[in-house]
């Protein structure tokens, strides 16, 4: 009964989100914002039947404690916390229960929704930029593309899944389009998250028997990439020439000179609340500028006990494997963003709903076996 409850909270979650990503552009983001209320209320609900291991539950102890410190003492935003917190909450229940047959279902159908109401606003309504960037009804075209992004890299794994079945041709006509709609937005860090993961698909799916990837250490050492990105980049920032291009937008876009002021200002105070007017663009970054150094150092741990052993890999359908690489690739794409940490409540579902799917099982009479690898 307490698993039932559980996963009709997630599936509930994913409707919202649904309803958020499709209904804001035509009812307003204002009003939808009652689907996020109602979002996280879902999220402290599953906090009731979560079961979380010792480590995670120190983890997220010291986060919840220090960060709350940290926005109370320093007039931070209450409301962002609340939504952080209860974030950590869907994703650690989500990696350690998956989601069962019905939500994936779910999930498919409403990822079809999102793609084509976007489709339909990118026609519509498409509302360009100065720049002749895609904004759609986003802030900017970086929100945008990074929202367009999420769906998109659930319907890869429909191709995944569906590999040899006439649905695919579907599939990979929506994926184009979707993929053309991030190009669009020149989101540059969505469209190199999302085309790594179709070349990680392609190279997994079709050869004549299919192979998983990467071994376990590797998960661990991609986990690190936000970081490692910011003080590459900002290497290159010091060494090459200011005038180079990437995807018709300079490499260097200014955020680097904000990534070395914003590192400077959190290490002088590391226990501080910091306002950056366009935020700092990092995932690790914004969480430390936000809920100090010691929350996001736990919150990186946290990400870190989301890994899975060889033989766990082993027993992932293709689909749930693809989901587990689709993770990391969010983590890419964080390396230039920090909407895993402060952006649209829907980003949080359809980035960490990645977890469940990677955790995947089928239940039925309260007996679990794993998917039947493609």
């Amino acid at each position: 009964m307490n698993y039932r409850i559980n996963e009709i909270c997630t599936q509930l979650i994913i409707v919202m989100t649904t309803i958020m990503l499709v209904l804001s552009g035509i009812l307003g983001i204002e009003t939808t914002k009652y689907c996020l209320y109602v979002i996280v209320a879902l999220c402290y609900v599953k906090a009731i039947y979560v079961k979380i291991q010792p480590l995670q539950l120190i983890l997220f102890l010291i986060i919840f404690i220090v960060s709350f410190i940290v926005v109370i003492t320093n007039n931070g935003v209450f409301a962002s916390w609340i939504i952080f917190i209860s974030s950590l909450i869907f994703a650690i229940d989500l990696f350690r229960f998956g989601i069962d047959k019905s939500t994936w279902k779910l999930l498919k159908f409403c990822s079809y929704i999102i793609c084509i109401a976007f489709i339909g606003y990118a026609i519509f309504d498409p509302n360009l930029s100065h720049y002749d960037q895609l904004t759609l009804y986003f802030d900017n075209p970086n929100m945008t593309g990074i929202a367009i992004s999420a769906p998109t890299i659930l319907i890869v794994l429909m191709v995944a899944e569906n590999k040899g079945k006439l649905l695919n041709v579907f599939n990979w006509i929506l994926l184009l389009v979707m993929m053309f709609l991030i190009y669009l937005t020149q989101n540059r860090g969505s469209v190199f998250s999302v085309l790594l993961l179709i070349i990680v698909t392609v190279f997994s799916i079709y050869p004549k028997k299919t192979r998983k990837i990467c071994a376990p250490w590797v998960w661990k050492v991609l986990k690190f990439i936000p970081i490692f990105v910011m003080f590459i980049y900002i290497g290159m920032y010091f060494a090459l020439p200011e005038s180079l291009e990437f995807l018709g937008k300079p490499l260097f876009s200014g955020r680097e000179g904000a990534w070395v002021s914003a590192l400077i200002k959190i290490f002088i105070t590391p226990f501080s609340y910091h306002r950056f007017e366009e935020g700092t663009l990092n995932l690790f970054l914004e969480g430390a500028a936000r809920y100090g150094i010691v929350s996001i150092v736990c919150y990186f741990v946290l990400l870190m006990s989301f890994g899975k052993k060889k033989e766990e890999m082993k027993k992932l359908s293709m689909t749930s494997y693809l989901a587990y690489v689709a993770f990391h690739c969010c983590l890419i794409q964080q390396s230039f963003e920090s909407t895993m940490l402060t952006g649209s409540y829907s980003v949080y579902v359809l980035t960490y709903i990645l977890l469940g799917v990677a955790s995947m099982k089928i239940r039925n009479n309260d007996s679990e076996k794993e998917l039947e690898g493609i």
